[in-house]
């Protein structure tokens, strides 16, 4: 869900994606802490109300929470009907 990196640091040390299942995890992981932690990584956060979050959700969410790091607010893409039945696969 993350944007291509514009910048010329790539994720990956040797610029090549991993395909192991593991070694993708481990990116995955090393990548989300950059961004917790402030350092250079490949996700960009931008701004909750691109990805469908209203200024309502964002204040409810509080000052620290970062909606901008996800795929977007499913409820408000979703069109859910009254009488459908959801399921919550998380994201962890």
């Amino acid at each position: 869900c993350c944007p291509p990196s514009t910048s010329s640091t790539s994720c990956c040390p040797d610029g090549s994606a991993p395909t192991d299942a593991a070694d993708i995890l481990k990116l995955v992981q090393k990548s989300y802490a950059n961004t917790v932690n402030g350092e250079e990584g490949c996700c960009v956060s931008v701004q909750p109300e691109m990805l469908g979050y209203t200024q309502e959700q964002i204040i409810k969410a509080g000052k620290d929470a970062n909606l901008g790091l996800g795929c977007g607010n499913p409820i408000n893409f979703a069109n859910i009907q009254k009488g459908e039945t959801l399921v919550d696969l998380g994201s962890g």
